[in-house]
C-alpha cells in the first residue's frame, strides 16, 4: 500500500507563510500596477479639466478683444482720441485696402504702405512678429470693412504664456494655429518653441492617442478654442508612471509590512504548538522505547504508571488543547495500569502456547525438509536418461542437504566399487578413490575415519543385493550434527535409491540395446546394396561432428550418431535390380527409389526408443527450399537430425565411387554443394547454418572420408 507522506508542523508553517507571503508580494505588485492605471486616468481627467478651463478662458479672452476691436470701428476712436484706451489690449490697429495694404496705422508700429500677406486677414487669429515694436509675436485678427480690412494685433495673453495645469502631474499643453504653428507651450521640455511646427499627426488626435515625442512617450488630444487656434494637450506618461509607481510602492510596501507582521505573529504561535507537539511526543517516544525494553509484559505495566507519574505530574502544555489531550491520555495509562494483572496472567498463557507451538513447528519443519528433499530427489531421478544423471542429482541433494564437505555415489561394476558421481573438491575425490581401493563396501551404514576425512557411507541395495554406496565426508572433525542429520535423512532416502538406480540401470540396459540393433540393421542394409560399411561409418562421423558443434551433447548425440546409419534401411525393400543399376533410372524407377523414405519408417516400427531414426529415414531427403520428398516440408519444418543427415549424405555421396558414377574429388564436391550444379543440388536445398557450417569446417569432412575410406574408394 502506498503510504502518503505527512508534513511537520514546521514544514506545513514554512509553506503556508511561504504561499501567504508570496500572496501579499502578488497583491502589493497588483497594488503597484493598479495604481499606475489609476493615475494614468487620473492624469488624463485632470488635463482634460485643465484643457476645457483654458480653452474657456481663452475663448471669453479672444472673443472680448474682438469685440473691443468691431467697437472701436463703431464709436470711431480713431477720431474722438480713444487710441491710448484700445492700446491697453491691443498693440497695433491698423486699416488696409483692398489690396491688403497698410493704407492708416491707428496706433502701434507704422507699418503704412507695407503689404499684409492675405492669410492673416482671413477672420482668424494669427501669431506674427510684425505688429510689435520689439518683433515679439502677437495674435492677430482682421475684420472686413468697407474698402478694405480692420487688423488688430495683441500681444499674447498672459494666460497662454502661464498656462493652466501646471500642478497636474505630467501635464502639458500647447496653443498653435490650425496649420500647426505654435503660439506657446506649457511644460513642454523646450521641444516646442513659439513659431515652431507640432507633427501633423498631433492635429488629427481626437481623443487621447499613444505616441513618442523626442523619444518620450505621450497621449495627446487636440481641441479648437476659436477659429484658427486649437489647444493641443497631452501628459507625460513616464512622469505619470514615476509618480503612480512610487505610490504604489509606497502601499504595496505598507501592505507588505503588515502582512508580515501578522506572520510574525502566526509564527510565535505556531511555534508554541510545535513545542506543545514536540514534547508530546518525545514522552510518547520514552513510554515506548522503555515499554519494548521491558522483558515482559508486567515490567512494561510498571513502566507505564511510572512514566504517567513522572511525566503528568505537572501542568503540561502552553494551551487548553494540549492540557485536555495531556489529561486524556493519563486517563487512558491508567486503564491499562489497572488492566495489568489480567494482562500478566494471559501473557504467560500464551507464553507457554507459543513455546509448544514452536516446538510442534521445528518438528513440522524438520519433516517438510525431508520430504521435500525427497521429493525433489525423486522427481529428477525419475527424470533422468542414465544412472549417472539419477546419481549425480542424488549427491547433490545429500551434500546441500547435510551440509557435507564432499559426497559420492559409488556402485558395484564386476564386484569393483566405482565412482558414479561425485561432489566436491578433486583432491577429496582423490582420497576416497585411495579408500575405496583399500577397503570393501559393507551391506550397513558405517562410519570410516580416514587422516582427512571423516566417511559416512550408506549402502544401496536392491532385492537383497548390494549395489554400491553413497558417502558423505564431515566438514570438522568431532560434528555430531551431521551424523545425527544424516542418519535421520537416510533412513528415508536409502529405501527409495536402490530402486530408482535399478530402474535406470534397466532404461540404460535398453537404450544400449537399440544401439545394438541399429548397428546390425545397418550390417543389413550394407549387404544388400552397394553401400559400403565405411559409407555408414563417415556418416555417423560426419553427424556427430557437425552435432557437436551446434550445441547437441550427451546421449542425443549418441543417438543422433548411431541412428543415422539407419537413414537408408528403407532401401531393403527396393528390388536390387534398381539399386545396382549402373545407368541413369527411368523416371518409374526414380519413383520406386523415393518409396525407400517410408519402407523405411515401416521397418523400424513404432517405438518411442527409435523415433529419431524414424525421423531421419522420413525425412532426410526433404529439402530446406521445399522441394524435396515424400511430403516436400519446407524450413524448420523439416526435424534437425534429418537436415543434417541430408546435408553429409549429399557429401559423402558424391564423394564415393557408385555403379552409376565415378567418385568427385573433395573440391569438386564442395564446389557443387556451395554454389549448385545444374538443379541437381543447390545451395537452397540445405539449411543456411549447417551449410555455413559446412563452408567453415569443409577440411574436416575431407579428413573424416580419408580416414574411413578404403584406397579404392578414393579419387
Amino acid at each position: 500500500m502506498r503510504v502518503q507522506k505527512v508534513l511537520g508542523l514546521l514544514e506545513y508553517q514554512r509553506r503556508t507563510f511561504g504561499l501567504l507571503f508570496l500572496l501579499a508580494l502578488g497583491i502589493g505588485l497588483f497594488l503597484a500596477f493598479f495604481s499606475m492605471r489609476v493615475a494614468l486616468e487620473d492624469s488624463r481627467r485632470d488635463a482634460q479639466h485643465s484643457s476645457d478651463l483654458l480653452r474657456r478662458e481663452v475663448r471669453s479672452l479672444l472673443d472680448s478683444r474682438r469685440e473691443a476691436l468691431d467697437l472701436f470701428e463703431t464709436c470711431g476712436g480713431a477720431g474722438r482720441g480713444l487710441e491710448p484706451f484700445f492700446l491697453k489690449f491691443f498693440n497695433f490697429i491698423g486699416r488696409t485696402d483692398r489690396q491688403c495694404r497698410v493704407e492708416h496705422v491707428h496706433a502701434g508700429p507704422n507699418l503704412k504702405g507695407i503689404p499684409l500677406n492675405s492669410a492673416l486677414l482671413d477672420g482668424t487669429w494669427h501669431l506674427s512678429p510684425l505688429f510689435s515694436f520689439t518683433g515679439s509675436l502677437s495674435l492677430v485678427a482682421a475684420s472686413a470693412r468697407t474698402g478694405g480690412y480692420l487688423v488688430g494685433a495683441l500681444p499674447i495673453p498672459e494666460i497662454l504664456l502661464t498656462g493652466a495645469g501646471e500642478d497636474v502631474r505630467g501635464f502639458w499643453g500647447i496653443v498653435a494655429s490650425t496649420g500647426g504653428v505654435v503660439f506657446s507651450a506649457q511644460n513642454d521640455r523646450g521641444l516646442f518653441p513659439p513659431g515652431s511646427v507640432v507633427p501633423r499627426d498631433f492635429l488629427g488626435f481626437e481623443e487621447y492617442e499613444r505616441t513618442r515625442i523626442a523619444g518620450w512617450p505621450v497621449e495627446a488630444l487636440v481641441q479648437e478654442i476659436v477659429p484658427g487656434l486649437v489647444y493641443i494637450s497631452g501628459i507625460w506618461v513616464d512622469q505619470v508612471y514615476r509618480t503612480s509607481l512610487l505610490l504604489g510602492a509606497g502601499a504595496g510596501t505598507a501592505f507588505l509590512g503588515a502582512v508580515l507582521l501578522i506572520l510574525f505573529f502566526a509564527r510565535r504561535i505556531f511555534r508554541r504548538t510545535y513545542e506543545d507537539f514536540s514534547d508530546l511526543a518525545k514522552v510518547f517516544a520514552h513510554l515506548d522505547r522503555s515499554i519494548q525494553e521491558a522483558p515482559s509484559p508486567l515490567d512494561a505495566i510498571a513502566e507505564i504508571r511510572y512514566r504517567y507519574q513522572r511525566e503528568f505530574a505537572q501542568e503540561f502544555g502552553y494551551f487548553k488543547e494540549s492540557q485536555a489531550l495531556v489529561r486524556a491520555f493519563s486517563g487512558m495509562m491508567e486503564s491499562v495500569a489497572t488492566q495489568g494483572q489480567e494482562l500478566a496472567a494471559l501473557y504467560e498463557e500464551t507464553s507457554a502456547l507459543q513455546q509448544e507451538l514452536l516446538y510442534s513447528n521445528t518438528e513440522l519443519r524438520q519433516a517438510l525438509e525431508r520430504l521435500e528433499e525427497l521429493a525433489h530427489f525423486s522427481q529428477t531421478a525419475v527424470e533422468a536418461r542414465s544412472p549417472k544423471e539419477a546419481a549425480v542429482s542424488l549427491i547433490k541433494t545429500m551434500t546441500s542437504f547435510s551440509k557435507a564437505k564432499a559426497g559420492g555415489v559409488v556402485l558395484m561394476e564386476e564386484q569393483h566399487p566405482v565412482i558414479l558421481a561425485f561432489e566436491g573438491d578433486a583432491e577429496v575425490r582423490r582420497n576416497l578413490e585411495k579408500l575405496l581401493e583399500h577397503r570393501a563396501l559393507r551391506g550397513y551404514a558405517e562410519v570410516v575415519h580416514t587422516p582427512e576425512e571423516i566417511w559416512h557411507a550408506f549402502p544401496i541395495s536392491y532385492l537383497g543385493s548390494l549395489l554400491g554406496a553413497v558417502l558423505l565426508a564431515e566438514k570438522t572433525e568431532g560434528s555430531n550434527d551431521l551424523r545425527e542429520e544424516l542418519h535421520g535423512v537416510m533412513a528415508h532416502f536409502v529405501p527409495h535409491v536402490g530402486g530408482i538406480l535399478r530402474s535406470r540401470m534397466l532404461v540404460e540396459e535398453v537404450h544400449r540395446s537399440f544401439h545394438y540393433m541399429a548397428v546390425r540393421l545397418q550390417m543389413i542394409s550394407s549387404a544388400y546394396h552397394d553401400e559400403t560399411g565405411e559409407h555408414l561409418a563417415r556418416i555417423r562421423s560426419y553427424t556427430h561432428f557437425v552435432a557437436e558443434k551446434l550445441g547437441i551433447s550427451g546421449d542425443h548425440l549418441e543417438d543422433l550418431g548411431t541412428y543415422s546409419m539407419l537413414h537408408d534401411i528403407g532401401k531393403l525393400k527396393v528390388p536390387l535390380h534398381i539399386l545396382a543399376k549402373p545407368g541413369k533410372l527411368t523416371p518409374e524407377e526414380f519413383r520406386v527409389v523415393k518409396n525407400h523414405a517410408r519402407y523405411g519408417m515401416d521397418i523400424l516400427g513404432d517405438s518411442n526408443w527409435l523415433a529419431m531414426a524414424r525421423e531421419i529415414c522420413f525425412c532426410h531427403h526433404e529439402k530446406w527450399d521445399g522441394s524435396g520428398y515424400p511430403r516436400g516440408l519446407k524450413g524448420k519444418a523439416i526435424p534437425l537430425s534429418a537436415r543434417i543427415v541430408g546435408l553429409v549424405d549429399v557429401y559423402d555421396s558424391l564423394r564415393s565411387r557408385r555403379s552409376y558414377k565415378e567418385p568427385f574429388s573433395h573440391e569438386t564436391t564442395c564446389r557443387i554443394i556451395l554454389e549448385g550444379d545444374d538443379g541437381r543440388v543447390e545451395p537452397e536445398h540445405f539449411d543456411p547454418e549447417i551449410l555455413a557450417l559446412f563452408r567453415e569446417y569443409a577440411e574436416d569432412f575431407d579428413r573424416i572420408f580419408t580416414s574411413c575410406s578404403r584406397a579404392e574408394e578414393r579419387l
